[in-house]
């Protein structure tokens, strides 16, 4: 198409050991605005022929050491500045392209948030189409002269991350755009070197209380709707030992996948109880509704009173209660799950009791129970933190600079609280962007890294990380 195309070799003796060929890069505009680019250079500083499209780069394993020399000599006779290489999801491998063997020496380029233009508004005034066209995503790597030059200090550090929440996945993004290289990935137990500790907390099937109940006859007839043949206590099958089928605690994309298989598996008129005092369970609620089950169907019961003020606003309240009488959820507050009942052929949940304060109770037919009463601290993961002799305070406990009381251990997130000599109970980390925190954790975890960049602890040592995203 008419494109430059520069190629050079290595040679050793009169022998060839290694090729690098790359073309004049056309799109640049286009990676400007899809990338972050701009955080490693400065645009103005470049003309638009100094960017260059990397295709092919191999080097004899025995010199793959020199690998940065042979880019920087490659960008000078060939009179560019900018290196950028493309890496597609998966296996797919570009045509005409292969994976060059110098990509430690790039850096990974995040993805820059896309704006959603109004075209038919803005008319004459909308961006380039070369901009706003829609191409297959790609990972973008780029390399310039200045990284040549920088400083690389090797760290060899077995760095283990527990935990897939939004906490660990900041972390691990702020690790890998860098100079850094992440190479050990392993689902087994391992040694460590650093352990890092975002598990963050979760919701759990809750466990019945079983509150004086003894014969189903003691319930008010006026504040439940019993069925005649569940009159006798001896009719039920009583409580099972295992969490009977249809009960979920929906914390993830998994659950949610087992919640809709459940669902297509049992009748649209059926009862579904959603149980909690939490901001998912209203979520949850809605996006039964969304999906096509009538509001009729599904009952809500909270621990909480129908005063409280969950939302911290009196008004948002008052709203999301008139939605749920506008999709005609029938709604029971100050209840507790008590106990719950199960088919004897199918181990499908049957009905659940509920007792409020005051010892009523109400039983509650239902083919699924949906808990998400509050998050808590998963029990396996309260355990290994016992068993490793670390503080646990209703929370892990940590200091200002994410160190449990093992100096080789960090964690933050909702699973951590900060220790009660710091007065602190008003920053934990519970309260603030759960990405903002794995950011300051990454920047911590570098200083201890490397004690000689610049530390951002030094200005405030006895204060509290202050995070400031929404």
């Amino acid at each position: 198409n008419g494109t430059g195309i520069f190629a050079y070799v290595a040679e050793v003796y009169d022998q060839i050991v290694g090729l690098c060929i790359f073309r004049q890069e056309n799109e640049i505009e286009y990676i400007r605005s899809h990338y972050n680019i701009e955080d490693y250079i400065y645009f103005s500083f470049y003309e638009t022929d100094e960017h260059a499209r990397l295709y092919h780069f191999v080097l004899n394993p025995i010199f793959q050491h020199y690998s940065t020399y042979f880019l920087m000599e490659a960008l000078t006779l060939s009179k560019k500045s900018s290196l950028y290489y493309t890496l597609y999801p998966g296996n797919e491998m570009k045509i005409g392209c292969s994976l060059p063997t110098c990509i430690n020496n790039f850096v990974p380029v995040s993805v820059r948030k896309q704006i959603v233009y109004p075209l038919q508004d803005l008319e004459e005034n909308s961006p380039m189409s070369n901009i706003l066209e829609e191409k297959e995503p790609y990972a973008m790597y780029h390399f310039n002269r200045k990284m040549t030059f920088e400083h690389k200090a090797v760290v060899n550090v077995r760095v283990v991350v527990v935990g897939s929440s939004d906490v660990g996945l900041s972390f691990l993004q702020s690790l890998v755009y860098r100079e850094k290289r992440l190479i050990y990935v392993n689902n087994n137990a391992v040694p460590y070197d650093q352990l890092i500790l975002c598990t963050g907390e979760s919701f759990h099937c809750t466990v019945p209380t079983d509150k004086s109940i003894n014969k189903l006859k003691n319930i008010d007839k006026h504040t439940s709707q019993v069925n005649p043949k569940q009159k006798d206590m001896q009719t039920l099958s009583g409580v099972n030992d295992q969490i009977p089928n249809g009960v979920y605690a929906l914390n993830s994309s998994k659950d949610v996948c087992a919640i809709f298989k459940w669902l297509k598996s049992i009748p649209n008129d059926e009862t579904i109880i959603v149980y909690g005092s939490s901001l998912e369970a209203y979520v949850c609620i809605n996006g039964l509704v969304l999906y096509g089950w009538s509001g009729v169907n599904i009952k809500y019961v909270s621990p909480l009173t129908e005063t409280s003020n969950l939302f911290g606003d009196t008004h948002v309240t008052q709203v999301i209660v008139k939605t749920l009488q506008k999709y005609g959820v029938e709604t029971y507050y100050e209840y507790t799950l008590s106990r719950w009942f199960s088919s004897e052929q199918s181990a499908n949940i049957e009905s659940a009791v509920f007792t409020s304060k005051s010892s009523s109770q109400i039983i509650l037919n239902c083919k699924m129970l949906l808990c998400l009463e509050r998050k808590t601290v998963d029990y396996d993961i309260f355990k290994a933190i016992n068993d490793s002799c670390l503080v646990f305070d209703g929370k892990l406990v940590i200091d200002l600079k994410f160190q449990t009381n093992d100096p080789n251990i960090l964690a933050a997130g909702p699973l951590t609280k900060y220790s009660r000599r710091f007065y602190s109970d008003s920053f934990s980390h519970a309260y603030f962007n759960s990405e903002e925190i794995g950011i300051k954790l990454a920047q911590y975890f570098f200083e201890k890294l490397y004690p000689n960049i610049d530390s951002i602890s030094k200005k405030d040592p006895d204060l509290a990380v202050h995070f400031q995203k929404p």
